[in-house]
């Protein structure tokens, strides 16, 4: 597997307490990742390890293969970040404020490369104008630029959307995909909008109390071996006594609605013997778990061990 962020049983002990306890996880090229946690469990602690502003107590660090302890400069080359609200001079026009970050970079960033990552994140028709005139979605487009304008190999993002309109979210979860699929980066975001988390990553990291107590991959299939369908009827006290006798039922959801334990390839059957008692279905749908859901549950539980 391609890794470009590798964390192994990485620790911090800040005033003699362990604020992160024997982190390990790795990230693939071209994979967005969600590192999710409530506040104080640790997320923006690990994110300053990994872009060098606080060093880890123990365990190791590679970002594409280079030791952050010991090969520092070749690491951070490959990093392009996003902490909370992007550092620009409001005063200075978009194209000024990229041009001032190339200039203190170590390698040399051309008008061109400036142009070209201006049209990737769709600022470059407002290059001119002074940043204090930019919305808050085009800041954060222009700090997005800024942090690509080294041609990073890794983009993390610490609450990249906080203050961002809707449309503003969708653009920016648009953009995030589009460098993943398009120009393989990888791209570490955390945030506490979960719904958008959901949408834009391909896997999530939940952490808590200074532990990664989850790895989840969102793309995959349920590993449930039953799923559950509800389905709205004409005649829920028929239908309850006909499954209930097959173990199917798992609850009435309301007036006309249920729920059913059941694998989606046993449905026809079902829908078949129902319409055969005179039953009528109105419509049947799978429930699936949301990340909500799914965040919340695992919390708890947690909390429980």
């Amino acid at each position: 597997m391609n890794y470009t962020i590798e964390l192994t049983n990485v620790t911090k002990v800040i005033r003699s307490k362990e604020i992160i306890k024997d982190i390990s996880f790795s990230v693939s090229k071209g994979e967005v990742f969600g590192f999710l946690g409530p506040n104080g469990a640790g997320k923006t602690t690990v994110i300053r390890m990994l872009v060098n502003l606080i060093r880890p107590t123990g365990g190791t660090i590679r970002i594409c293969g280079y030791d952050l302890n010991s090969d520092r400069k070749q690491a951070m080359n490959k990093i392009g970040a996003i902490i909370e609200q992007p550092e620009l001079y409001s005063h200075m026009s978009g194209y000024s404020n990229l041009k001032h970050y190339a200039n203190m970079n170590h390698t040399s960033i051309t008008h061109e490369r400036i142009m070209e990552i201006a049209s990737v994140v769709n600022i470059e028709k407002s290059l001119r104008q002074k940043v204090k005139t930019y919305s808050l979605g085009m800041r954060q487009r222009l700090g997005l630029a800024q942090a690509l304008l080294h041609k990073p190999d890794i983009l993390i993002l610490d609450e990249p959307t906080n203050g961002l309109d809707p449309n503003g979210i969708r653009e920016f979860r648009k953009y995030i995909r589009h460098l993943a699929e398009e120009h393989g980066m990888t791209i570490l975001i955390s945030s506490h909008l979960l719904s958008e988390i959901e949408l834009m990553c391909d896997r999530i990291g939940i952490i808590e109390h200074g532990k990664l107590i989850e790895l989840k991959d969102l793309r995959a299939p349920s590993s449930l071996p039953n799923q559950k369908f509800r389905m709205k009827i004409s005649d829920i006290k028929l239908a309850s006594e006909l499954l209930n006798t097959k173990g199917l039922l798992n609850k009435k959801v309301d007036s006309n609605v249920i729920e059913l334990n059941i694998q989606e390839e046993n449905m026809p059957e079902i829908i078949q013997e129902l319409n055969a008692h005179h039953i009528k279905i109105y419509w049947a749908a799978p429930v699936t778990e949301t990340l909500e859901e799914h965040y919340f549950s695992t919390l708890s539980a947690s909390e429980g061990m």
